[in-house]
């Protein structure tokens, strides 16, 4: 008896319903897939794939903000 009373206590702290937060979150809309285009369709990025890595092995700035595109890739 003791233990089917500790099981239903603890139920629902073990599914994680007392764990959710008081507030939603704001929902995100994003207006493009990116500086790199990615077609979601076709689970591709556009241009040929050259310009994709071109483009994917941009690095970031002090500010963290994308640099420009590489004029050529680097040497393998």
């Amino acid at each position: 008896m003791v233990g089917v009373a500790a099981l239903c206590v603890a139920a629902p702290a073990a599914f994680g319903q007392n764990c959710r937060p008081s507030h939603s979150k704001p929902h995100i809309n994003l207006k493009d897939m990116g500086a790199c285009a990615f077609d979601p369709l076709s689970l591709s990025f556009s241009g040929e794939p050259v310009e994709q890595a071109m483009c994917l092995m941009r690095g970031m700035d002090a500010t963290r903000n994308l640099a420009p595109p590489l004029e050529r890739l680097p040497d393998a």
